[in-house]
């Protein structure tokens, strides 16, 4: 059996934490570094199970971040945005029937 080593190009952890937090800070968003975690922790899930269910024809992490999360970051970002705007509205006319 032949004993696998991972890729020379294979991408660490901080380098796919550094390229989501360089595109966050293009698009206007500041993500802390537990919801880097996080997306850096979805992309391996992604990565993982890719290989089992060709869940995406991406197959390099880099891309992954670009493509699945950089890529709607900007939509989750506003669709927060109109939530907490909906709740403050919400919150101003407390006991008024709408």
């Amino acid at each position: 059996m032949i004993a696998r080593t991972p890729a020379a190009d294979a991408a660490t952890d901080a380098e796919l934490a550094a390229i989501l937090g360089a595109g966050a800070e293009a698009l206007g968003l500041v993500l802390s570094a537990a919801q880097q975690d996080g997306f850096v922790a979805y992309v391996r899930l992604i990565e993982r199970w890719n290989g089992a269910y060709n869940l995406t024809a991406v197959r390099d992490p880099r891309a992954m971040v670009v493509q699945h999360v950089l890529d709607a970051l900007p939509a989750a970002a506003e669709a927060a945005a109109r939530v907490v705007s909906r709740r403050t509205s919400t919150d101003d006319s407390a006991g008024s029937v709408q």
